[in-house]
């Protein structure tokens, strides 16, 4: 550190630039040491989590007929609003093509797209808890549930039933 004394009272313009310079340098230097100490700590992390950002699990199990046939009738209600055969039933009814496509390319057999539907009218959470129950990604759920919304308003809109 650069310490200068100066027993006059009066300050010296010249010895208050090179100060205020020095102080300078040290403080770029300083910042710039905290800058590399935190890049390298993040390096670190991410080796050591082996991804660059938090992404949720995505577990449970992708929801087809045998998902379905091993709930009981109360499960079934409970997570659809709807039994395995009412489920079955509506989606034929529908017409729903399988397999259902989104625009960016996920794709659902016709259930599973209903099903999530149905799934994400009955929970108030977010997409997070279906992605960690259904095993599919919060994008994939978003689309469908968008996109099925929005198929099903333009095809059966002019029949104006509710269906929830």
């Amino acid at each position: 550190m650069l310490t200068m004394i100066q027993d006059d009272k009066e300050e010296d313009p010249a010895l208050l630039a090179l100060m205020a310079w020095a102080t300078r340098k040290m403080s770029v230097r300083a910042l710039m040491g905290i800058q590399l100490q935190t890049i390298s700590a993040l390096q670190a992390i991410e080796e050591d989590e082996g991804t660059s950002r938090p992404r949720p699990v995505i577990s449970g199990r992708k929801i087809d007929l045998e998902y379905l046939v091993d709930m009981t009738i109360e499960e079934c209600e409970w997570a659809f609003r709807f039994t395995q055969h009412e489920l079955q039933r509506v989606v034929d009814m529908l017409e729903i093509s399988d397999p259902f496509r989104t625009q960016d390319g996920h794709r659902f057999t016709a259930i599973e797209a209903f099903a999530l539907l149905c799934a994400r009218f009955r929970m108030p959470e977010d997409q997070f808890s279906l992605s960690t129950n259904y095993a599919r990604s919060q994008t994939a759920i978003s689309q469908d549930f968008n996109e099925l919304s929005c198929w099903n308003d333009k095809t059966w809109g002019h029949v104006n039933i509710m269906l929830l």
